[in-house]
């Protein structure tokens, strides 16, 4: 992912720097690179304003499909899951 971030970086650079996109695609053409449809903070966001109920409004909100809201939800609630093996964890913890 690092590489990809390099890559991309390094495209963006070039066109600010004059460099025209026949160029650019003569150059970097047949490179795979993924351009993230959101911001860097569009997950955290999502986690913070998501209540239950408002999936579809994020969605919008954000312009991701109904299910990538929905990871973003899933992979927040996994990140705080206690595990039964995790020494914090006590039976007290549920009660």
């Amino acid at each position: 992912m690092d590489e990809n971030k390099h890559i991309l970086l390094e495209i963006c650079e070039r066109f600010k720097n004059g460099l025209s996109w026949e160029k650019i695609c003569k150059e970097y053409g047949g490179i795979s690179v993924y351009v993230p449809k959101v911001s860097p903070t569009a997950k955290d966001d999502i986690k913070a304003e998501f209540n239950g109920y408002n999936t579809a409004f994020l969605a919008y909100k954000y312009n991701l499909s109904q299910n990538s809201v929905r990871s973003v939800v899933r992979e927040s609630k996994k990140d705080n899951t206690p595990s039964l093996f995790d020494e914090n964890w006590h039976d007290d913890t549920f009660c």
